[in-house]
């Protein structure tokens, strides 16, 4: 029986190159796919502008494009340098990364389809705007970011590397840190004692932590 023979290719020989970071052709393919198919639609959707919009967001959404780009580059460099990639004997951690990926993209756009019209990619008030308290906003205040978050650090560990998880944690604490911190004093700006009431019967992004 003969080996495989990508197999016998050195650690960092098959790290040097992004493609050969995944353990086969289709797992490269599901990983391009994936990471690219969100980062399009994530910008299809969050650059949405409404009429009749007040808008309040204060550079959050720069921050969130050049942090999470950032990333992204650092990801690319890191990967075709064979820095922190874990041994190829632990290669099935890329198809838990991929499920991962899955995972936050459907609970993401559950809650972009629940939030409806509401839904922008900029903080703002909208003419007629009010507080959505259904499906799983009865319990996060955010549940969008947690898809999303869920969604970039399932691409970070489907690159079986640990220094790109850590970047992507870091741009991921920066980003929508910084949207939550600019987004709810808006929100409390306009509903006021509502929204304050909100928050006491809801968690941010995490059920029971935070």
């Amino acid at each position: 029986m003969l080996e495989n023979p990508v197999k016998n290719i050195k650690h960092k020989e098959r790290s040097a190159l992004f493609p050969n970071v995944f353990p086969n052709t289709l797992s490269t393919i599901i990983f391009y796919v994936l990471t690219y198919g969100m980062l399009f639609m994530e910008l299809n959707v969050i650059f949405r502008r409404r009429k009749g919009a007040e808008k309040k967001d204060r550079g959050s959404l720069r921050v969130m494009l050049i942090t999470i780009f950032l990333a992204f580059f650092v990801m690319n460099f890191l990967l075709r340098n064979g820095f922190g990639l874990l041994p190829h004997n632990y290669h099935w951690i890329s198809y838990i990364g991929f499920a991962i990926v899955i995972a936050g993209l459907t609970f993401r756009w559950y809650s972009i389809a629940v939030l409806g019209k509401y839904f922008t990619g900029v903080v703002m008030i909208q003419e007629g705007h009010k507080i959505i308290k259904k499906g799983p906003y009865k319990i996060l205040r955010h549940p969008s970011y947690t898809g999303g978050i869920i969604a970039f650090l399932g691409v970070a560990i489907a690159t079986n590397d640990w220094i790109t998880l850590l970047v992507f944690l870091i741009a991921l604490w920066v980003s929508y840190g910084y949207r939550m911190i600019i987004e709810e004093p808006a929100l409390i700006e306009q509903f006021g004692d509502e929204y304050r009431n909100y928050q006491k019967e809801t968690w941010r992004i995490v059920p029971f932590v935070y």
